[in-house]
């Protein structure tokens, strides 16, 4: 397993859990009313949904050059947000350890 790899799969599942928490205890669009009640608030979502455009962009060159279909995870980014492009480093890490010739 590659370091980024095991970073990648940690980060997932620790994050993910977190936001299945958030979800369960605050409701699924809970980050909306603290979006607009405080501007440090509408600062991290907005910055949130730009590093994500960010992310998307790379996804996309990147996923072609591994073979894998980009469109999933760039739907899965609108309603997952990082946990999505989480999801994208895991499987792209996975599909190059099984495959040598996409180690670049």
């Amino acid at each position: 397993m590659t370091r980024t790899l095991a970073l990648a799969l940690v980060t997932l599942v620790t994050f993910g859990a977190f936001t299945i928490y958030c979800g369960v205890t605050e409701g699924p669009i809970g980050f909306v009313s603290l979006a607009l009640a405080h501007e440090w608030g509408m600062q991290m979502f907005l910055d949130v949904g730009i590093s994500l455009a960010i992310a998307s962009l790379w996804i996309v060159p990147d996923a072609k050059k591994h073979g894998i279909n980009p469109w999933p995870y760039l739907a899965a980014c609108l309603a997952l947000g990082s946990i999505a492009a989480l999801g994208y480093v895991v499987h792209r890490e996975l599909r190059r350890a099984s495959s040598p010739s996409l180690a670049a």
